[in-house]
């Protein structure tokens, strides 16, 4: 009895072994080229050229809104690869920085003898001294830097901010909510 359950146990095992490789002989391997992706419908084809960048789990994936193309700009001495700054002083209170059609405020720094506040306005023309309104309609104050610990102070918003009319910069004594104009050097970048 123990014979004939050995034998059976090999036969078994010998037709189980069979079987596998049979079935992993029939089964299809892909042929990987490395330019092929996973898209999200099974069977859906892409037609064309496929943009692809690495995402945050280190994997190849399709470029769209979600997965952006990095776009490092190369150095450049053209004018228009970089952004024209205004500067304005030594003796300034005042500085167009942008007098027609909006833009972008990229950052802005100025220096002064003595402690200020960095007051930027959505303006096409100079503030003056007086009380100010803070939003981001033409003519009101956007932002209001300060006051700087030593005669500098600087300010560079994460992404730029956009203004809708122009912009203007000036140098104050005072806090945010007066405007009391005072002098040094004013230095902007927009576009």
């Amino acid at each position: 009895m123990k014979m004939m359950f050995k034998k059976l146990f090999k036969a078994a095992l010998v037709i189980g072994l069979s079987v596998f490789w049979i079935c992993a002989a029939g089964a299809q391997t892909p042929n990987i080229t490395g330019n092929e992706f996973q898209t999200q419908q099974a069977g859906k084809t892409a037609v064309g050229t496929v943009n692809m960048t690495i995402n945050g789990s280190n994997q190849a994936v399709p470029v769209n809104g979600s997965n952006p193309l990095p776009v490092t700009p190369g150095a450049s001495s053209a004018a228009t690869a970089g952004i024209t700054p205004q500067v304005c002083g030594p003796s300034a209170s005042t500085c167009a920085l942008k007098t027609s059609g909006g833009g972008n405020l990229y950052g802005a720094y100025a220096q002064a003898s003595s402690s200020v506040y960095l007051f930027i306005f959505n303006t096409t023309s100079a503030p003056t001294n007086g009380s100010t309104t803070s939003g981001t309609a033409s003519g009101n104050l956007v932002d209001c830097i300060g006051p700087s610990t030593n005669p500098f102070i600087t300010y560079a918003p994460g992404p730029p901010e956009v203004f809708s009319a122009g912009m203007y910069a000036a140098l104050s004594s005072t806090a945010c909510g007066t405007l009391t104009l005072t002098t040094g050097t004013i230095h902007g970048s927009v576009q």
